[in-house]
């Protein structure tokens, strides 16, 4: 009997030492987060321009981190000015992802967040710093790259008119006479642009997507424009940048005034 309770005895001591060895190998697992990420750019210098403002501006990468146990790491890009702490920075989560493109639209916003862009008619250029950081959740401490420094000229964002109080192209030289071709407006120029690709064919301008105001003219290589001119031509297919400076409506007939129009 004394022999089973001192076996007894020893088997729950065994048992505590087990569970006691158990408890403290699970309280080991502490997050140790391990080296900084570094920070890869496709281009540090950018003009950006709301017409081109869907396309690519610039790619960033980065090396993965790692937090010392089996985690998902997630990532953002943070823009702060030019030596700045980054207390309040402009943030765009990237999630588990070592890449993220950005937008000339995207890249914009940044600048426009810090009040770096210029109201004054002239874009001007401005710089940010940016930098990666990785993180496992709010309580965990987080681990970031390197700010580096880029610059790019900003614009100042402007609201597009409505389809039916705006120019556009129209002819084979856009698609054809049926189809028109949207225009960029300025606000600050007080012009409509188009960039991209142009077919070898007649065009013209015309407003609100209707022929009430048009406008042609004599010369297809840019110049003065006139009310129900003639059509103007593209020569050799190809990639243009096409700036119309339209004169106002005339109130009564909602005509055309004339204006006048750059090719490049």
């Amino acid at each position: 009997m004394k022999k089973s309770l001192t076996q007894a005895l020893g088997f729950c001591a065994a048992l505590l030492v087990t569970l006691a060895a158990c408890k403290k190998d699970e309280v080991r697992a502490v997050l140790q987060p391990g080296a900084s990420p570094t920070l890869t750019s496709s281009g540090n210098s950018f003009v950006l321009t709301q017409n081109n403002s869907a396309n690519r501006a610039v790619i960033y990468t980065w090396t993965p981190v790692t937090f010392g146990y089996p985690a998902v790491v997630d990532y953002s890009l943070q823009f702060d000015v030019k030596g700045g702490d980054f207390s309040k920075p402009y943030v765009i989560d990237a999630g588990a992802k070592l890449a993220d493109t950005l937008s000339v639209s995207d890249l914009n916003a940044a600048f426009q967040s810090k009040g770096l862009v210029s109201t004054s008619g002239t874009p001007t250029p401005a710089q940010m710093d940016v930098r990666v950081i990785a993180s496992v959740g709010p309580a965990a401490p987080s681990v970031n790259s390197v700010a580096t420094t880029f610059t790019a000229t900003p614009y100042s964002f402007c609201a597009q008119p409505a389809k039916s109080q705006s120019w556009s192209i129209i002819g084979p030289g856009g698609v054809d006479w049926n189809t028109d071709v949207p225009m960029t407006y300025n606000c600050l120029s007080k012009t409509f642009t188009y960039s991209g690709q142009m077919n070898a064919g007649d065009f013209k301008f015309r407003y609100g997507a209707d022929w009430t105001a048009n406008l042609g003219g004599a010369s297809s290589t840019g110049g003065p424009l006139t009310q129900d001119g003639p059509n103007l031509t593209i020569t050799k297919a190809g990639s243009y940048t096409i700036v119309l400076t339209p004169g106002p409506l005339d109130p009564a007939t909602k005509k055309s005034t004339g204006g006048s129009f750059t090719i490049k």
